[in-house]
């Protein structure tokens, strides 16, 4: 309403005897409020403010002698205060309707919460600090002058406070009983010269004045108090940001008093004939059968329920319709009686009221979007306004690929620990990754869209699903040489792990041994790995000097790190701890930002496209039946858009589609500055034009042309013409940093700890029951399952499995019998390795099935063959196999150390079944000794 103030009946909206204070805003805040204030004691309790600006608006002739006028008026005082519906007992249509005296009223506000009232003079705010008047000139629409003075109570710091606590303004605890805001709260403002309850002069009349408000002096009292002006605060727990009706007339000026309606359903101003004057007349004539009413119990029965009508609805917008409704139900409609008499004296007057009231101007009813209450509560203090990551000067660039210094805090704990061997170390400890600021600093979405607008209106999770966690990797180095990497994979939630691999990158011999191992067993059956994992981390509560808010919204990825290493070498002098070692950390992150931006704009153009929300309604709203001839909305198209949207305002496509339009607006250019209040004033002056009730057929087809052109040929436009969707919509981006020996950043380490056992001293340690989990499958094999046509024309078929990177080179150190065991009879070398010349053959099997039966095949032995890249275990058999025979070829590990085939690290091999068929054989076959020799397998 506060565009509406200079339109309309400006006598009216300034004040009809004095001037009518105009609440403009009301804030709700949060603060303190010193109870020596109210009670005389020191404590300071925590409390919801109200402050105000209020505008006071003086009419004043062109030629009239302002400062004259200001002086004569300097003496007048405004009241505002507050009220709840809950506190004592009033009804806000009772005060609007002047049944209850304002004064009475405001005095037991006063006395309910004494912290509730606030007065100031005109003098306060009509001057400056030197003398000058500060009033602005203003015009009505009809050209009249008037002189506006605002006052702002964050000015004068003259806050109302509710003191139960600022926890009880919130929506979230409405239903809660004594823990909410009680009932609804209003505020009001009134002016008046008299001071009746704050005069300083003891010897003054209303001092000393002991009455209710309801004698001869209240009543003088109030007519020389002018009109009362009133805001809700607070409704149906939440700030009061919903609906609210007024009326106006054919020009859409304000119409400030409540209109009457005629028998026909229409609306009509009460210059001609008003509530009272209707209810006068009938009285009136109620009067006039009093005596005939005195023996007819009849007609009293119809008279009384006159009266009630009249007594109820006389301030009413229907009161005519309510008394008209009362006259179809008269007991007799005959003038034999007394009854009808006054049946047919009761019809006339309706009916001349009736003409009356139509001769009045017609006003329509308007449904407006409070934007008077600004709750200054939400989003002041958020996360998000403490970074530091706007600075444009230090942007990076959003195109590069890798960025150090992301990664930071590397924080590692060493414990030693019995394992079956004898003794490991185990590293663990924690790093983290500052999500937050890559995907402000770097995400490609920065370089098209205002990345506040997303973090303040849209929310930041919403770059969640196109920014996403791809891998993460530590990379243990040794004098800056690599020699393990960790790799944790995650699926497309970004979160989620999918898989976890540790892997020799080929390192000089004794180094890997020395250092690292992927994981531990001890003799008890427990296991126990190396790993990289994401972590859900929380700050602890209640730790010295932390407030206990958390992370407050703020993303920070902690990844949990056990990194297990050989004890023999730190122990015997090979190695010193942490000496001359150093941890690289990578967190790749698959960045979609750019495709974030076409699926935005997308969804933006899809909305006026064919079969889209905004398309659908411009096109019902401009159907030619839907409005008349003044570009207005009929009633039965208001009735339909009522019926649809009531229930669910915030889907009303007159307040959705601006809203989109807004910040849309916003993400292109910053029109806003990411101020919700900003996009949502402007949000309610669209709304305002185009809703069906009071807007306008050009005002819908003027925002028609501009929500297209905005993505059309404006701003979104040119971010989608501008996009490359093939390099920036898909972008693999690394964050890392370095930890240790020659390295910028030390990680935090704590002393080793005394030995324990592996149970009690590593993170998830599980009981396999001497089988591990992790084992080594066979890259390829020959035959592969179910595979038939094998040769049996010349020679015996030939098995193999195949191990990739198991080879000869430095990068494996091939497969053990028990490990690295010295013991193996197979290593003259003393470390276990498996040679050529081993022969492996009790762990290889092959049958076939004979009258149900499964039947062995004799193995004559199996060679363990090696080439530049793999290992592989070849099959020779002593007889040929039978031709179209279905055979069982399967390898059986061991379950004992000392007897299991395992790589370096002692993950063992994996059993398997495989199953093939001969047949259709010949020529194919070699004899056995020529196909070994000198084959690379």
């Amino acid at each position: 309403m506060s565009k509406l103030i200079l339109t309309g009946d400006t006598n009216n909206n300034f004040g009809k005897l004095l001037p009518a204070p105009y609440i403009d805003k009301i804030y709700i805040n949060e603060g303190e409020v010193t109870i020596d204030d109210i009670f005389g004691d020191e404590a300071k309790i925590e409390a919801t403010s109200i402050d105000v600006d209020i505008e006071i608006y003086i009419r004043a002739e062109e030629n009239e002698d302002i400062t004259t006028l200001v002086k004569q008026l300097e003496d007048l005082r405004v009241y505002w205060f507050y009220a709840s519906t809950e506190e004592f007992e009033w009804d806000l249509d009772t005060l609007k309707d002047k049944k209850q005296n304002i004064w009475n009223f405001y005095e037991e506000a006063r006395v309910t919460r004494t912290q509730a009232i606030m007065v100031f003079e005109l003098s306060n705010i009509a001057y400056d600090d030197d003398g000058a008047l500060t009033h602005t000139i203003v015009y009505d629409d009809d050209g009249y002058r008037a002189l506006k003075f605002k006052y702002s109570s964050k000015d004068f710091n003259e806050q109302l406070y509710y003191i139960e606590g600022a926890d009880v303004w919130s929506e979230a605890t409405a239903d809660d009983g004594d823990d909410a805001v009680a009932g609804d709260v209003y505020l009001f403002a009134f002016a008046t010269f008299d001071d009746p309850t704050t005069d300083e002069d003891a010897t003054s009349f209303w001092y000393e004045y002991g009455g209710d408000y309801d004698d001869r002096h209240g009543k003088l009292l109030t007519i020389e108090t002018g009109d009362v002006a009133y805001d809700a605060v607070w409704v149906d727990g939440e700030p009061a940001w919903g609906e609210q009706i007024i009326w106006v007339d054919g020009d859409d000026n304000l119409y400030d008093d409540v209109p009457l309606q005629s028998l026909s359903s229409k609306y009509y101003s009460i210059e001609k004939m008003s509530h009272s004057e209707i209810v006068s007349s009938f009285e009136d004539l109620l009067e006039s059968y009093e005596t005939k009413a005195e023996t007819d119990d009849i007609l009293q029965d119809t008279m009384d329920q006159i009266s009630y009508i009249l007594e109820t609805n006389g301030a009413d917008i229907n009161l005519l319709s309510q008394l008209n409704k009362l006259s179809r139900a008269f007991p007799s409609k005959s003038s034999a009686t007394a009854t009808g008499l006054l049946y047919i004296d009761y019809n006339k007057k309706i009916s001349a009221a009736n003409a009356v009231i139509e001769t009045g101007t017609q006003v329509y009813r308007k449904v407006m979007i409070n934007s008077k209450v600004v709750d200054e509560r939400e989003g002041a203090t958020t996360s998000w306004e403490e970074l530091i990551y706007t600075d444009p000067d230090t942007e990076l660039d959003r195109l590069e690929t890798s960025y150090e210094g992301f990664v930071s805090n590397m924080m590692f704990g060493r414990s030693q620990i019995e394992v079956s061997e004898g003794y490991a170390f185990n590293n663990y400890g924690f790093v983290f990754f500052d999500y937050e600021k890559a995907v402000y600093e770097t995400a490609a979405i920065g370089s098209y869209f205002q990345l506040e607008t997303i973090y303040k209106i849209l929310g930041q999770n919403l770059l969640n699903d196109y920014f996403k966690l791809a891998s993460a990797i530590l990379t243990k180095e040794y004098v800056s040489s690599p020699f393990i990497e960790m790799v944790s994979t995650f699926a497309d939630d970004g979160y989620t792990i999918e898989t976890l691999t540790w892997q020799d990158t080929g390192t000089e011999a004794g180094v890997l041994e020395d250092h690292a191992e992927p994981y531990v067993a001890d003799s008890d059956g427990y296991y126990a790995y190396s790993f990289v994992l994401l972590r859900n981390m929380e700050l602890a509560k209640g730790a010295s000097g932390y407030t206990g808010a958390g992370w407050d919204g703020y993303r920070m990825m902690c990844f949990e790190i056990q990194d297990f290493e050989d004890v023999d070498a730190l122990l015997y002098g090979t190695s010193t701890a942490w000496e001359g070692m150093q941890y690289k950390f990578d967190v790749i992150v698959e960045d979609n930002t750019g495709q974030m931006v076409i699926d935005l704009i997308t969804e933006y153009q899809n909305l006026y496209a064919v079969d889209g929300g905004l398309y659908e309604y411009y096109t019902t709203a401009t159907e030619p039946a839907n409005y008349s001839s003044e570009e207005k909305w009929t009633d039965s198209f208001q009735a339909l858009m009522h019926d649809i949207y009531d229930e669910d305002e915030g889907s009303a496509p007159w307040i959705l589609y601006p809203t989109y339009y807004c910040v849309f607006l916003d993400l292109a250019t910053g029109e806003f500055g990411a101020d919700s209040n900003k996009i949502a004033d402007e949000v309610i002056r669209i709304s305002s034009r185009i809703n069906p009730y009071n807007g306008s057929l050009s005002e819908l087809e003027s925002f028609w042309e501009e929500f297209q052109a905005l993505a059309d040929d404006g701003a979104l436009g040119q971010i989608l013409a501008d996009i490359d969707s093939e390099s920036v919509t898909s972008v693999e981006k690394s964050f890392y940093n370095s930890f240790g020996y020659d390295t910028d950043v030390d990680f935090e380490q704590d002393a080793s700890m005394p030995g324990g056992s592996l149970l009690s001293t590593v993170a998830y340690a599980v009981d396999t029951h001497g089988v591990p989990i992790v084992t080594i499958e066979a890259r390829s094999y020959s035959p592969s399952d179910g595979e038939e046509g094998v040769s049996i024309s010349k020679s015996s078929t030939r098995l193999k499995a195949s191990y990739a990177d198991y080879g000869k080179s430095p990068e494996s150190n091939g497969f053990f019998l028990g490990g690295v065991s010295t013991t193996s009879t197979y290593s003259p070398d003393g470390w276990g390795q498996l040679q050529a010349s081993d022969d492996v053959v009790s762990y290889f099997t092959v049958t076939y099935e004979s009258g149900g039966f499964p039947v062995s095949v004799p193995i004559k032995k199996v060679t363990v063959r090696w080439s530049a890249l793999s290992l592989a275990f070849v099959v020779q058999f002593k007889n040929n196999l039978d031709y179209d025979t279905e055979y069982k070829w399967s390898f059986t590990n061991g379950t004992d150390s000392d007897t299991m085939i395992t790589d370096e690290h002692l993950t063992p091999l994996t059993d398997f079944e495989l199953t093939f068929r001969t047949g259709g054989g010949g020529g194919g076959g070699r004899p056995v000794d020529e196909e070994l020799e000198g084959e690379e397998i």
